[in-house]
């Protein structure tokens, strides 16, 4: 079974780019995709978001604040509102 600090040491020995894909994440550590979403759902470590091929995409939090330009912040926060 997988740990979060697993999942966060893989994307950090990944080459540098802002999203990763679930799936990619998944293949890479031999874990299935419903693991992964689970502890990445369960963590505060991630953001999450929705890429190009409506897959579910993710990247350290860290590397979110420092590398995501304000406006797409702000179009995020208004998409994942609650109403």
């Amino acid at each position: 079974m997988a740990t979060e600090d697993q999942i966060v040491n893989y994307i950090k020995s990944l080459p540098e780019q802002q999203w990763y894909s679930l799936e990619d994440i998944g293949k890479g550590m031999n874990i299935p995709y419903s693991e992964i979403q689970r502890l990445v759902t369960e963590s505060e470590a991630f953001v999450t978001s929705i890429g190009d091929k409506n897959e579910t995409v993710i990247t350290l939090r860290a590397t979110f604040r420092k590398n995501e330009p304000v406006y797409r912040k702000i179009i995020g926060a208004f998409k994942n509102r609650i109403d």
